[in-house]
C-alpha cells in the first residue's frame, strides 16, 4: 500500500507547465522500493521524454542508493516509434531504490525533459515535489 501521494503545484511563468506528483512505493516481492513520478501537462501536446530519464535531485546530505529496475518495468516496444520516446499521459515513471534516502517528508527536485510536438521544441523542467519516506 502506498504511503502518501504528494503534489507540487506548478506556479509562475518560469516553471514547467506540469503538475508533478511523487509517491513512495515500498518493496514487494522481488520488486525494489520505488518513487513513482507522474506528470500531468497543462497542454495536450506536451510529452515527457523517456531519455534522458526523469530523475530526482535529493536535498543536501541525502544520498539515495539506486536499485536496478525489475525486468517487467522495462517499457515494451510501442507501435509508433515516435511515441515510444515519451511517457504516455498518466503513465508513472518509477525510480527504484535499495533503501529510502531518509525518513519523513522530503522535497527533492524532479528533473525531466519535455517536448511540444506541435511547436517542435524541447525544454528541461525542474519542479520540487514532496514525497513521504517511511
Amino acid at each position: 500500500m502506498p504511503l502518501l501521494l504528494a503534489m507540487a503545484p506548478v506556479a509562475g511563468a518560469a516553471e514547467p507547465p506540469f503538475l508533478v506528483t511523487a509517491q513512495w512505493e515500498p518493496a514487494r516481492g522481488q520488486r525494489p522500493a520505488a518513487v513513482a513520478l507522474r506528470f500531468v501537462a497543462d497542454a495536450d501536446d506536451l510529452r515527457v521524454n523517456r531519455e534522458p530519464a526523469p530523475r530526482l535531485e535529493w536535498p543536501l546530505g541525502m544520498a539515495a542508493k539506486a536499485a536496478a529496475a525489475p525486468a517487467e518495468a522495462k517499457p515494451a516496444a510501442a507501435g509508433d516509434p515516435a511515441e515510444a520516446q515519451y511517457l504516455a499521459p498518466g503513465e508513472p515513471f518509477r525510480l527504484y531504490f535499495a533503501a529510502p534516502p531518509g525518513r519523513g517528508t522530503v522535497e527533492p527536485k524532479a528533473v525531466f525533459f519535455y517536448c511540444s510536438k506541435s511547436a517542435g521544441w524541447c525544454k528541461k523542467g525542474v519542479v520540487p515535489v514532496p514525497v513521504a519516506l517511511p
